[in-house]
């Protein structure tokens, strides 16, 4: 593994010659140095501590969906505390506590408060720790802003956005694959982010305000549709947001008229007209307010077990288009 041109040996050289957006372009290269037989080697570093540290790091890269975190407190200090649970915590496996000075605690929730996404804080914060180094604010922000500027890689279910991006589209002509599923994507910068297609003339886009979200269709790294994260329609006004706590999204409704609004927890996608509207949830199920549809989906949902992703309607050709996990279907 090379960092700026420099062959990286050990973590020595790996601390003196690190630069984050080096060792990002790099991190598979840098896996494969440190973990060359599915094991972190111990030549590799100097203490227990950092191959800890690394252990985490990896978990976080690969998104491992039963990582947990959290800061304790023991007697009158704070220890850091990260396992991988079978079950909603439950039979913890490979405790690693360290205990953590006031500095260390504020670095992990400079980067949490920045970051919104647990994977990405832990993971930045244990490399930190591995290279015995407290980044400033500065330097946060322009980890995660290449962090975010990358390609969606292929296990993302949530990425976080600093910048303008063109995801890898199909061209027209091109058949999707299968299967098919959603991503979201988060501004987490502080101005307006534009989502676009690269090669379809259809112009899917979005633009979203700090905070915002939308969910996307893709197959593996390739986007084949944008969602729509907003709209109002048939005296209703309805907004994707992303929920933090369970790191999906939720739908809000709001009636234009009352400002009565209800939440609907783990909506992936919705379509609405002045007859009704439909909403799809992220287990495949769907909630359908709209007779014309609702027919449909019950038909569709009679000879395909998939789960719906996404539902859309032509008016001006009265055809409506059904997308699952294994199939697009027009009607």
């Amino acid at each position: 593994m090379k960092l700026n041109g420099v062959l990286i040996f050990r973590i020595t050289d790996f601390k003196r010659y690190f630069d984050f957006s080096s060792f990002w372009s790099e991190k598979d290269e840098f896996f494969r140095l440190v973990k060359p037989y599915d094991i972190l080697d111990d030549f590799f570093f100097d203490t227990e501590q950092e191959k800890k540290y690394c252990a985490v790091l990896f978990r976080c890269l690969r998104r491992y969906d039963n990582l947990w975190t959290e800061i304790r407190s023991a007697g009158t200090k704070s220890v850091f505390v990260t396992y991988v649970s079978d079950n909603c915590r439950q039979r913890m496996h490979e405790p690693f506590i360290h205990e953590l000075t006031e500095s260390q605690i504020r670095c992990y929730r400079l980067i949490e408060s920045k970051s919104r996404d647990r994977y990405v804080a832990l993971g930045l914060f244990s490399l930190y720790m591995m290279l015995g180094y407290m980044p400033d604010e500065t330097e946060v922000y322009s980890a995660l802003d290449v962090i975010g500027g990358m390609e969606v890689g292929l296990g993302d279910s949530v990425v976080p956005l600093r910048e303008d991006m063109a995801l890898v589209s199909y061209e027209e002509w091109e058949t999707p694959e299968y299967p098919l599923v959603i991503k979201t994507l988060v501004n987490m910068g502080i101005s307006d982010i534009k989502i676009s297609l690269d090669k379809n003339s259809r112009r899917d886009s979005a633009v979203l305000k700090s905070g915002e979200c939308v969910n996307c269709i893709f197959h593996e790294n390739k986007c084949y549709k944008i969602l729509k994260h907003k709209d109002s329609k048939g005296g209703f006004d309805f907004r994707l947001q992303y929920n933090d706590r369970t790191r999906k999204t939720d739908l809000q409704i709001k009636k234009i008229l009352s400002g009565e609004s209800r939440n609907i927890e783990d909506a992936v996608s919705f379509y609405a007209d002045n007859s009704g509207y439909v909403i799809v949830k992220s287990d495949g199920s769907y909630e359908s307010r709209h007779d014309g549809i609702a027919m449909t989906l019950d038909q569709v949902r009679q000879y395909n077990a998939d789960g719906f992703l996404a539902v859309s309607r032509e008016i001006a050709n009265n055809s409506t288009t059904i997308i699952t996990v294994n199939k697009i279907i027009t009607i």
